[in-house]
């Protein structure tokens, strides 16, 4: 147990990328095909889907011009 733990700090320790921003109506690659991306506003929870050539990410927040992304901000599911 101790060497998973030694891991998991060594790995949190390591220098990450730099914020990522997302713009709505940029291009984004998905499963080998090019999708528009679409950020709009949503209630109830934060969601993804697919509708034909677009990715839509619905976001609670109503600034949705741009989105930045880091790790500490995106929820992790255990």
């Amino acid at each position: 147990m101790a060497w998973i733990k030694k891991q998991q700090a060594d790995f949190e320790a390591l220098p990450r990328q730099s914020i990522r921003e997302m713009v709505s109506g940029e291009s984004h690659y998905l499963w080998g095909k090019q999708h528009r991306l679409d950020i709009v506003k949503t209630s109830g929870k934060h969601k993804v889907s697919i509708k034909g050539h677009s990715i839509i990410l619905g976001l609670l927040d109503t600034r949705l011009d741009k989105v930045s992304l880091t790790t500490k901000n995106i929820p992790h599911q255990s």
